[in-house]
């Protein structure tokens, strides 16, 4: 019996900044294409699809991507409220919400 597709949202404004969490992040959006999911990523700037294959060694392939312009740095204090909205506006439009970035203080995530 075959599962049906899910819409599921990546939270994560600095996928552009290659680290740790970001490395988890691609895996786990290659993961979940391979198995026919809709995957959507919210970031704080446009997403670099050759910086990303640069590192992560092959390509990924968004459905939609959402890239609001941030006015502070996504790291900074000041941006906790508006990175709170975003992320919950982007949970109203998927299935599942995997927050990357502030998952331990939104209980929507």
């Amino acid at each position: 019996m075959k599962a049906t597709p899910l819409r599921i949202g990546f939270f994560s404004p600095t996928i552009n900044r290659i680290g740790g969490g970001e490395w988890i992040t691609l895996n786990m959006i290659h993961a979940l294409e391979s198995k026919g999911h809709e995957v959507l990523v919210y970031s704080a700037e446009k997403v670099n699809p050759k910086h990303i294959q640069d590192f992560y060694g092959r390509p990924l392939h968004f459905n939609e991507i959402n890239f609001p312009s941030y006015i502070f740095d996504p790291f900074n204090l000041e941006s906790i409220y508006p990175n709170c909205i975003r992320s919950l506006l982007l949970k109203t439009r998927c299935d599942l919400l995997i927050d990357t970035f502030s998952n331990v203080l939104l209980p929507w995530s």
